[in-house]
Protein backbone atom coordinates (compact mmCIF):
# COMPACT_ATOMS: atom_id res chain seq x y z
CA UNK A 1 0.00 0.00 0.00
CA UNK A 2 1.44 3.39 -0.98
CA UNK A 3 0.63 6.52 1.00
CA UNK A 4 0.17 9.92 -0.58
CA UNK A 5 0.03 13.30 1.10
CA UNK A 6 0.98 14.44 4.55
CA UNK A 7 -1.17 14.67 7.66
CA UNK A 8 -0.31 17.38 10.20
CA UNK A 9 -1.04 16.82 13.87
CA UNK A 10 -0.71 19.42 16.60
CA UNK A 11 0.22 16.96 19.34
CA UNK A 12 0.98 13.28 19.79
CA UNK A 13 1.69 11.46 23.03
CA UNK A 14 3.55 8.20 23.13
CA UNK A 15 3.49 5.73 26.00
CA UNK A 16 4.01 2.07 26.71
CA UNK A 17 6.50 -0.18 25.01
CA UNK A 18 8.77 1.58 22.52
CA UNK A 19 11.62 -0.25 20.81
CA UNK A 20 14.56 1.90 19.75
CA UNK A 21 16.24 0.90 16.50
CA UNK A 22 19.44 1.98 14.85
CA UNK A 23 18.55 4.44 12.03
CA UNK A 24 19.77 2.01 9.36
CA UNK A 25 17.64 -0.87 10.73
CA UNK A 26 14.65 1.49 11.08
CA UNK A 27 15.04 2.49 7.42
CA UNK A 28 15.14 -1.17 6.38
CA UNK A 29 11.97 -1.96 8.36
CA UNK A 30 10.10 0.97 6.82
CA UNK A 31 11.26 0.10 3.31
CA UNK A 32 10.50 -3.62 3.64
CA UNK A 33 7.03 -3.22 5.16
CA UNK A 34 6.05 0.12 3.54
CA UNK A 35 4.85 1.45 6.89
CA UNK A 36 3.37 4.91 7.52
CA UNK A 37 5.93 6.99 9.41
CA UNK A 38 5.22 9.58 12.12
CA UNK A 39 7.84 12.33 12.50
CA UNK A 40 8.34 14.89 15.23
CA UNK A 41 11.13 16.99 16.68
CA UNK A 42 12.02 16.92 20.38
CA UNK A 43 14.42 18.99 22.37
CA UNK A 44 14.87 22.52 23.61
CA UNK A 45 18.53 23.20 22.95
CA UNK A 46 19.45 20.14 20.89
CA UNK A 47 16.81 19.23 18.34
CA UNK A 48 16.39 15.53 17.58
CA UNK A 49 14.26 14.05 14.84
CA UNK A 50 12.07 11.22 16.15
CA UNK A 51 10.61 8.76 13.64
CA UNK A 52 7.95 6.26 14.76
CA UNK A 53 6.13 3.33 13.17
CA UNK A 54 3.76 0.72 14.52
CA UNK A 55 4.29 -2.80 13.20
CA UNK A 56 2.57 -5.95 14.49
CA UNK A 57 1.29 -4.02 17.51
CA UNK A 58 4.72 -2.79 18.58
CA UNK A 59 6.04 0.76 18.35
CA UNK A 60 9.48 1.16 16.82
CA UNK A 61 11.37 4.43 16.77
CA UNK A 62 14.68 5.98 15.95
CA UNK A 63 16.20 9.26 17.08
CA UNK A 64 18.68 11.21 14.95
CA UNK A 65 20.13 14.74 14.83
CA UNK A 66 19.62 15.20 11.08
CA UNK A 67 16.57 14.17 9.02
CA UNK A 68 16.72 10.66 7.58
CA UNK A 69 17.05 10.71 3.81
CA UNK A 70 14.56 8.66 1.87
CA UNK A 71 11.94 8.37 4.64
CA UNK A 72 8.46 9.24 3.44
CA UNK A 73 6.72 10.83 6.40
CA UNK A 74 2.96 10.25 6.57
CA UNK A 75 2.20 12.22 9.77
CA UNK A 76 4.11 15.33 10.87
CA UNK A 77 3.62 16.14 14.57
CA UNK A 78 4.20 19.66 15.87
CA UNK A 79 4.52 18.60 19.54
CA UNK A 80 5.69 15.11 20.41
CA UNK A 81 5.54 14.07 24.05
CA UNK A 82 6.21 10.69 25.61
CA UNK A 83 5.82 8.82 28.85
CA UNK A 84 9.00 6.93 28.00
CA UNK A 85 12.43 8.45 27.59
CA UNK A 86 13.25 8.74 23.91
Amino acid sequence: MKYHGLIRARKATMGGLAIKLDPYIFQQLVDREDLPVVHGIKGIFTKNHIYLVVHDGMTFFTKVRDPLPGIRVRVEVDELTSYVQL
